[in-house]
């Protein structure tokens, strides 16, 4: 970690800002960590392995590596689950500022934050408050193998992708999203007594969904193609 090379730049009684600028200056000036636009779904921009090695990554690998820094010459980094895209917050007197690993370190006020969100949004849908609130050890863990989950699904490379969603289910084991989600991952892999299992349990936890004529179709589906294999 290159935390200990900011350390010599701070002077004295350092006020809060002068200490981001510093971690600024080091992590993308010095160290050149970087978002990765251009391979965006390259599997190894989410590893902090990588991300060490190779000083680019996805907005949650950036932000993690910028909570550990800020924690390691003492300021309280978290991190804060936007919708689409996941930064940093750092509480002030004189309320919260956000700061974007993914852009180098770009700092934004709330009320930046939240015309932000809406710009990501166009204008559509309401804002909720607990998206600039900062998300716990465990949604945010959930939070990046999601977005590795994702990626492999983008890839097609199916079978990564249903390790990080069994993964998921042991955090969160009651999630209908993401028993419906491994069951079309199960599906894509031709296993279909699991994904009929998964897509089952799916609709027997959330009933009402708005999806469930959809899938209550692709069980009836799998239940004949089961019955005719046998």
């Amino acid at each position: 970690m290159p935390a200990p090379d900011i350390l010599p730049q701070l002077p004295p009684q350092t006020d809060v800002l002068e200490v981001i600028t510093a971690i600024n200056q080091v992590l993308f000036e010095q160290e050149d960590f970087h978002g990765n636009t251009e391979d965006y779904y390259n599997p190894a921009n989410s590893f902090l392995n990588a991300l060490l090695e190779r000083h680019t990554g996805i907005p949650i690998a950036l932000s993690l590596l910028y909570m550990e820094v800020g924690k390691r010459v003492g300021l309280q980094i978290e991190g804060i689950g936007l919708p689409f895209h996941f930064v940093v917050g750092c509480r002030l007197p004189q309320g919260r500022i956000y700061i974007d690993p993914f852009e180098s370190g770009h700092i934004y006020s709330e009320e930046e934050c939240r015309e932000r969100v809406r710009h990501m949004l166009e204008g559509k849908g309401k804002i909720y408050a607990q998206w600039f609130e900062p998300v716990s050890h465990k949604n945010l863990l959930v939070r990046m193998l999601n977005n590795l989950k994702h990626i492999y699904l983008h890839t097609e490379d199916y079978e990564r992708a249903l390790a990080i969603s069994d993964r998921i289910l042991l955090l969160i084991p009651r999630s209908p999203l993401e028993r419906r989600d491994r069951g079309f991952i199960h599906l894509s892999l031709k296993h279909y007594g699991r994904a009929l299992r998964d897509l089952s349990a799916y609709v027997e936890l959330v009933p009402s969904a708005e999806d469930n004529e959809e899938i209550q179709r692709q069980i009836k589906a799998l239940r004949q193609l089961i019955s005719m294999m046998n």
